[in-house]
């Protein structure tokens, strides 16, 4: 399992944007190093197979607010080299949220998943409308809403045309075009909506990052232990009550209470 380049170059800008305004109050953040440099140094730990500092050097860039699907990918492979399963399971499926179409990542995903020691059929996304979204060959949401951008121009374009030349006949070019960019905008939308009902499925998607975790019938140490879930299970939260997470087994339907340190949310709360 190799790394790959990150994609942060919007990322970069904003960043340089934001140490240009405090340039003169914060000297030490014009020193810091850029993303994409961050990035570089991590890959270079994880090829000299020094993965716990890689693994760190990539959770600080999380740490900072970086969503990108190699800088995912890349923690995931860290974190499965030290067979921590769990955190790599995770980390894939953040990849994979940002890029659904990723061969790389459903790999990486499907091979890790089949080294779990419970015997769970990991969750399968979507409604129609989202797989139609994910079996077209954009890379992600972005993509999509590109696309969405680019037909809405064309199509406000050919209706301008075909005003300007009112011309009575429907067999008009501009109608024609209008009519033809307006199908690739309803499309578009279709997509972008499937892209984003995608990302929504991850919502309350969570996996078990503790090695070994005793699923309580209540929240709290003192309730009968119901069954017992290990590193990269994947489950979904139902509620959360103080230091205790409600959680759902797909595969099974079986449900419990876990510490919340012993579950992470593939979407971040603050998302």
């Amino acid at each position: 399992m190799g790394v790959r380049a990150v994609k942060l170059f919007a990322l970069t800008i904003v960043l340089l944007v934001i140490g240009w305004a405090f340039y003169g109050a914060q000297p030490a953040i014009a020193q810091s190093p850029s993303p994409a440099n961050a990035m570089s140094s991590a890959n270079d730990l994880y090829n000299s197979e020094r993965y716990q500092e890689a693994a760190r050097s990539y959770e600080r860039l999380v740490g900072l607010g970086h969503e990108d699907e190699d800088l995912f990918y890349n923690l995931g492979n860290a974190y499965y080299r030290q067979d921590d399963l769990g955190r790599a399971i995770l980390n894939y499926l953040k990849a994979q949220r940002l890029a659904p179409r990723d061969g790389d990542i459903q790999a990486n995903l499907s091979f890790v998943q089949s080294q779990t020691v419970d015997e769970l059929e990991p969750a399968e996304f979507g409604n129609s409308l989202t797989s139609f979204a994910n079996a077209m060959p954009f890379e992600s949401t972005n993509t999509t809403a590109g696309l969405m951008l680019v037909a809405w121009i064309a199509f406000a374009g050919s209706i301008a045309w075909w005003i300007i030349k009112a011309m009575p006949s429907i067999k008009h070019p501009s109608l024609i075009t209008a009519g033809i960019t307006g199908a690739l905008l309803v499309l578009s939308a279709i997509l972008l909506t499937g892209s984003l009902q995608s990302e929504s499925e991850y919502d309350d998607t969570t996996v078990i990052v503790a090695s070994e975790v005793g699923v309580m019938s209540g929240p709290g140490p003192q309730y009968a232990e119901e069954f017992i879930l290990h590193s990269g299970a994947e489950t979904e939260l139902i509620e959360v009550r103080g230091n205790w997470s409600r959680i759902r087994v797909s595969a099974t339907d079986l449900q419990g209470w876990i510490p919340r340190r012993a579950v992470e949310s593939v979407v971040p709360s603050n998302s």
